[in-house]
């Protein structure tokens, strides 16, 4: 209806409804052997696989896709039946598997985001999955038995730490270098629950690290008095038994009886 009363008539066209789907809940297979325990529960690392499921509002169709991508698309994955990565518990529920690894690399990181996709190609919106983080490998922390000496936390993969702390309000943080190469990093003595960082891929939380302190070995302790080897035994046996048998028999002097 226009403002001086004209109507005019359209061509509209009623498309299918948008697939919508809702994230139930998700699961990340945790690395037992890792020292570093993430804060934030929607961090998932590249190397370690997501478990999700997921609830259609229609019948989800079986030759239907999830979608996976980061906002630039730089990322781009399809989850599907046909590849096993899509398990239909009923036509409604959807379980879904992500191994970040095998599908996005080495050089992953950063938010990632889903959708449904219908066989046509008609998408649904998008919904936030889980935010890529990639893990320094942590091997052991050896520390002076001065506790004012900083001790060296030694590692590989290092340059994806943004800053190490004792203290999880990070009041005086050890920054970590943009490209830093080496295997090893100082930090003031930490307290016997471990220290904390903060990932380059994700700098916001505080992630806990357990790690146990390596102390200098002491030496041995000296003894005063060693006790003798079976070999030592033997030797002074026969030193005393020699000395037992040279000792001289006293000689026969004319005043003295002949021995007989």
């Amino acid at each position: 209806t226009l403002n001086d009363g004209r109507t005019l008539t359209l061509p509209v066209t009623v498309a299918p409804p948008r697939p919508t789907i809702v994230l139930l809940s998700k699961r990340i297979e945790h690395a037992d052997d890792s020292p570093i325990r993430l804060a934030d529960q929607n961090d998932l690392p590249v190397n370690q696989q997501l478990t999700f499921s997921l609830r259609s509002s229609e019948p989800f169709p079986r030759n239907g896709q999830i979608e996976i991508a980061n906002a630039d698309d730089s990322l781009h994955t399809m989850l599907s039946v046909a590849a096993g990565t899509l398990v239909l518990q009923n036509p409604h529920t959807l379980l879904a598997t992500l191994d970040p690894l095998k599908s996005f690399g080495t050089s992953a990181f950063g938010p990632v985001r889903l959708r449904a996709v219908e066989p046509d190609g008609t998408t649904g919106d998008w919904l936030p999955l889980a935010t890529l983080v990639r893990l320094p490998d942590l091997k052991e922390l050896r520390c002076a038995n001065d506790v004012t000496i900083p001790c060296t936390l030694q590692g590989d993969r290092l340059y994806l730490v943004d800053s190490i702390s004792t203290d999880a309000a990070f009041t005086a943080p050890t920054t970590v270098p943009e490209g830093f190469v080496g295997t090893a990093l100082l930090l003031p003595r930490p307290a016997k629950t471990g220290f904390y960082l903060r990932l380059r891929d994700d700098p916001a939380p505080a992630n806990a690290v357990t790690l146990p302190i390596l102390l200098p070995t002491p030496p041995p302790a000296s003894t005063a008095h060693a006790t003798p080897s079976a070999h030592e035994k033997v030797k002074t046996a026969t030193t005393d038994q020699s000395r037992t048998d040279n000792k001289a028999v006293p000689a026969s002097t004319p005043d003295s009886p002949a021995l007989p």
